[in-house]
């Protein structure tokens, strides 16, 4: 993704948490039990999550930037960074709410 695409989905994902609205929150919903949508835990949950995200989102920035400038790694370098992290928050997607219900854990 470019500086741009990256700038974007950052801002707009840090600006669903300042509203207090975590992107995530619609998603989750899809997969959760309606009596559960007002929990302080599935709330905690999605904030983490959206966070999660705005922080990948910013390194994807900063990392397009880097390299459109051409500034410390080779190309394929800023790609490699760039898809892990991508894949890496789409396992913790998947992987930390379950992490939550099965521990009983307030997020």
């Amino acid at each position: 993704m470019g500086v741009m695409a990256s700038g974007v989905l950052a801002a707009s994902t840090w600006l669903t948490l300042v509203f207090k609205k975590p992107f995530t929150m619609d998603y989750a919903r899809e997969h959760t039990d309606p009596s559960l949508w007002n929990s302080p835990s599935f709330i905690r949950t999605n904030t983490i999550l959206t966070s999660v995200w705005g922080i990948v989102f910013t390194l994807n920035t900063f990392l397009a930037w880097g390299k459109m400038e051409h500034f410390f790694f080779p190309e394929l370098n800023y790609e490699i960074i760039s898809y892990t992290l991508l894949i890496g928050t789409v396992a913790f997607t998947n992987w930390y709410p379950n992490y939550v219900r099965r521990n009983g854990q307030r997020a």
